[in-house]
């Protein structure tokens, strides 16, 4: 969460807004997913960095997920953790929300703004500027 929110405070998105903008699944600590209606045209995107205990391997920051993707809904059971997914932020009884008008800009204009978004210490130098 820590790192999506860097990236998002670097592109001006208010990271906590979107969070309690839409319902989210949470399976893991410090992780979750936000549900939004979306237009049925995207693909998936992800942004992966270095790892902390070793710089040779990558793990995902953060995805947009769209297209033939599928998430496990609470209360299934995290195959990692044991413990049942759960929900978060706005309740999913109050239906989904559309995709904030930011987000689908980030999607559109992915090839545009992935760059800036790809290196964590070139990222944490442009925001400290």
């Amino acid at each position: 969460v820590e790192n999506t929110q860097l990236i998002f405070e670097s592109l001006g998105i208010d990271f906590s807004e979107l969070m309690q903008s839409a319902p989210q699944i949470i399976g893991r600590e410090n992780r979750g997913k936000l549900i939004f209606k979306a237009p049925p045209d995207l693909i998936t995107h992800k942004i992966s960095w270095p790892t902390k205990e070793d710089p040779r391997k990558t793990e995902v920051v953060f995805e947009l997920r769209a297209g033939a993707v599928q998430d496990c809904l609470p209360p299934s059971i995290h195959p990692d953790t044991g413990r049942p997914y759960t929900w978060a932020g706005r309740s999913i009884f109050d239906g989904l929300p559309e995709l904030p008008p930011q987000l689908l800009t980030l999607w559109r204009e992915w090839d545009k703004i992935r760059p800036q978004s790809a290196h964590p210490v070139r990222l944490q130098a442009d925001i400290q500027e």
